[in-house]
């Protein structure tokens, strides 16, 4: 078998393929055996590939690969009749499909080739749009002389149906029509009923205490006197539940006549306080212990307070603070805090007493920016023998934080596509009376795409801390770490980067990571992802080298909950220097990013 074989390849003969099958042969020749492979000639391939996706005989995607379809008369005859009418939504209908079938060369699976002949494709002669009121925008797509596809002027007749209610005709509608001038031109006619165009005249609130009205008519969307839109009236029901003080948000339209509308909040308050508490053991934190209490209308108008406290090994913290929901508009809210933290590390003791004010502005659904000011008074203790690794500065401190958000993910805990991108500021600015100034600065994206049930998941990370008007160091707490469950899995906890002579993580000024994972279901609520991450940090920006980048790959076990992922995630790490690990073995719960 092997001569014959090897005499084959040699000679070509395994090149030369079978004649095709017809398919009324199907039942003698190929029935029930897999395809193979299913190609399609004669298309572009923006056709070509969506149309593919969209038979039987490609098969189904699984986790692993693809699950090979079984070739039967009645299912070749379905997925032509599928080619034609996909042919012929997209412009060209009087397009032939021949199917040609051969055996593959392993001899138990089939190959089959569907060659169309497109014909002439059917054109857009014209594009009318009747009844459109003088200051609605025009027809966008598609034009004269565009190949005619069903989606596109299904679209056309979408878009310009919404265009005109966001103009204030609140129940607009477009009639789409299809003419045939001849066997290669159709004129579209989009028909427009626009009716009247309405302002909102008044809004009504129900189901809500009356000390939370004002804050619902003050939502920008619900505004009156302003022409109706839908756009808007989906932009306030996104303000309403940012507010988290209602369980249910429903908004109608009543016509009072005259062109005047009245929106109807109808809306349901979820309970005001909460009590939140957990327990638990992580590889990065160890023990961990955590209490938050929240009330979301204390003073009334929506101003709710807050009592939280924070304990594991390495951090504590308590924090009470008022929140303001409508600080300036109901898309800024305000917070004042007073927060106490305590950070018990190897190399370092700190004490931090901070008294924040801090304000959140959502400047659209994605983007969203907080500033603040914070005044703290600091006390730090160095642990380690080298005196000029950690300054002891025991003090007043003035810090001007500063954050933006873009999150186009589509879900908080288990993203499957969207990106997130956060970029952190924090300065104490010199002048200010301080015992230690600092700039330090992070910027992270992490980018979430869909690939057949499972998902690709990628981050990177650069960070950046320097001292200021004259402090030798970065103060201890605001220096940049690395190694751990959320970090650079082929490190524990902060162990990657710079340490003092005992071995203890000092921290750094300059930091880089990355990281690729690809995650999958396994079966019911389990989960697998194996991933790859990169990481440095260095003491200071001017010593920053990619070629120091450490290296980690491993696989990672999964359940879902509703509060996360509970990961296993196990990191080897590439060419590990002495007293260095191989092996790390992290436990945590959530995706890393």
């Amino acid at each position: 078998m092997l001569s014959i074989s090897l005499l084959m390849i040699l000679t070509g003969l395994a090149a030369i393929e079978p004649e095709p099958v017809a398919p009324e042969r199907i039942d003698a020749a190929y029935r029930g055996l897999p395809v193979s492979s299913l190609e399609i000639e004669g298309v572009e391939r923006d056709l070509r590939e969506p149309l593919r996706s969209g038979l039987a005989l490609a098969g189904r995607r699984r986790t692993l690969g693809r699950e090979r379809a079984l070739l039967f008369p009645e299912t070749l005859e379905q997925d032509l009749a599928r080619c034609r009418l996909f042919l012929a939504r997209h412009g060209y209908p009087a397009a032939r499909v021949i199917p040609e079938i051969r055996a593959a060369a392993d001899g138990a699976s089939v190959r089959i080739t569907l060659r169309i002949a497109p014909g002439s494709p059917v054109r857009i002669r014209e594009v009318v749009a009747l009844r459109l009121p003088d200051e609605a925008a025009s027809v966008r797509e598609p034009r004269a002389g565009d190949v005619f596809r069903d989606a596109a002027v299904r679209a056309a007749a979408d878009d310009l149906e919404t265009r005109l209610r966001d103009r204030g005709y609140a129940f607009a509608e477009v009639q789409l029509r299809v003419e045939t001038v001849d066997s290669t031109q159709v004129d579209v006619i989009l028909a427009a009923e626009p009716g009247t165009r309405y302002r909102v005249d008044h809004v009504r609130v129900e189901g809500v205490s009356p000390d939370l009205v004002p804050l619902v008519k003050a939502t920008p969307g619900l505004r009156t006197g302003r022409p109706f839109s839908p756009a808007r009236l989906r932009e306030a029901e996104v303000d309403l539940r940012e507010l988290e003080l209602f369980r249910q948000i429903r908004l109608d339209l009543v016509p009072l006549g005259e062109e005047r509308l009245e929106v109807r909040c109808d809306l349901s308050e979820r309970p005001p306080r909460t009590l939140t508490v957990g327990v638990g053991y992580f590889s990065d934190e160890r023990f961990r212990l955590e209490t938050d209490w929240v009330h979301r209308n204390l003073l009334g108008g929506g101003r709710g307070g807050r009592v939280a406290g924070r304990f594991s090994e390495f951090l504590q913290t308590a924090r009470t603070e008022l929140l303001w929901p409508r600080l300036w508009g109901t898309r800024t809210r305000g917070a004042a805090g007073l927060a106490v933290r305590r950070e018990d590390e190897e190399a370092y003791l700190v004490w931090d007493v901070r008294l924040e004010l801090t304000a959140r502005r959502r400047l659209s659904r994605v983007h969203a920016v907080t500033a603040g000011i914070a005044t703290s008074y600091v006390d730090v203790e160095s642990r380690t023998e080298d005196p000029a690794a950690i300054e002891e500065p025991a003090g007043f401190i003035t810090a001007l934080p500063v954050s933006w958000t873009r999150d186009t993910s589509d879900h908080p805990i288990y993203p499957k596509e969207g990106s997130l991108t956060r970029v952190q500021v924090e300065v104490t600015p010199p002048g200010i009376g301080s015992v230690a100034h600092y700039a330090r600065g992070e910027a992270q994206a992490s980018l979430y795409r869909p690939a057949g049930g499972t998902v690709l998941a990628a981050r990177a990370l650069l960070g950046a801390a320097h001292p200021l008007s004259g402090s030798e160091t970065v103060l201890a707490s605001k220096r940049l770490f690395s190694g751990g469950s959320r970090s650079m899995r082929g490190f524990g906890r902060r162990e990657l980067g710079p340490r003092d002579a005992d071995g203890d993580p000092l921290g750094g000024e300059a930091k880089v990571e990355a990281s690729l994972e690809w995650r999958f279901p396994v079966f019911g609520r389990f989960e697998a992802a194996v991933f790859v991450d990169a990481g440095q940090v260095w003491s200071d920006p001017a010593s920053l080298q990619l070629a120091d980048l450490r290296w980690a790959a491993g696989p990672a076990a999964m359940v879902r909950t509703p509060v996360g992922p509970l990961r296993l995630d196990l990191g080897f790490l590439f060419d590990p220097g002495e007293g260095e690990s191989r092996r790390v073995l992290h436990f945590s719960v959530g995706h890393p990013y």
